[in-house]
């Protein structure tokens, strides 16, 4: 019974066009917390709106990639060799178990998940439990050579910049990376 009253209330302060700005945004932050997102509106491209996820998504991808192609090389143009500095060759690298849960801990939980959906919380949450088992598989990686192809993987959102939001150029593509790719470098990690 209280929780229809108080269903009701909110419901009331929300369509009453006497409500003030505030208390509709503290009724609305009540029921959806912080997470209300307006989301990308409708683009418009040379007169013609695009308004579907999809099309909105293949209008970004489109206009980031021609932002961020480089030019052909010339015929026959190879890159030139570089002579080593150095006499001495790194063989191994040891991950210090207590190094890695601390930087573990330390991760920031409110950055987003990348293409892998593990979360900063997650790592954060269970970092002495997880920092040996990740020693293991930096060693490994390094060892062989070899940088887990899902750790290359990235997904590409759109930040909104500046001025018009209907128009492309007004957003900077961010790139989201997998967190345990984005911090395998980071002081032994």
């Amino acid at each position: 019974m209280q929780k229809k009253r108080h269903d009701a209330g909110l419901r009331y302060t929300l369509e009453n066009r006497n409500t003030d700005v505030k208390r509709f945004w503290s009724v609305m932050k009540q029921l959806f917390g912080n997470k209300v997102k307006a989301g990308i509106p409708t683009l418009i491209e040379n007169d013609t709106p695009y308004s579907t996820d999809l099309e909105k998504a293949n209008l970004f991808a489109d206009y980031f990639a021609s932002q961020c192609s480089l030019p052909d090389p010339p015929a026959g143009y190879s890159l030139p060799r570089v002579a080593p500095i150095t006499d001495t060759i790194l063989e191994t690298v040891h991950f210090n178990v207590h190094d890695v849960a601390t930087i573990m801990s330390k991760l920031n939980v409110s950055k987003a998940s990348g293409p892998d959906m593990i979360s900063y919380r997650l790592l954060k949450e269970c970092a002495n439990s997880l920092a040996e088992p990740f020693c293991r598989l930096f060693e490994k990686s390094f060892v062989d050579g070899i940088f887990p192809m899902k750790w290359k993987v990235s997904h590409i959102a759109p930040v909104f910049e500046k001025a018009l939001k209907h128009l492309k150029e007004n957003y900077r593509p961010v790139s989201l990376l997998s967190c345990i790719a984005k911090n395998y470098g980071e002081d032994s990690i």
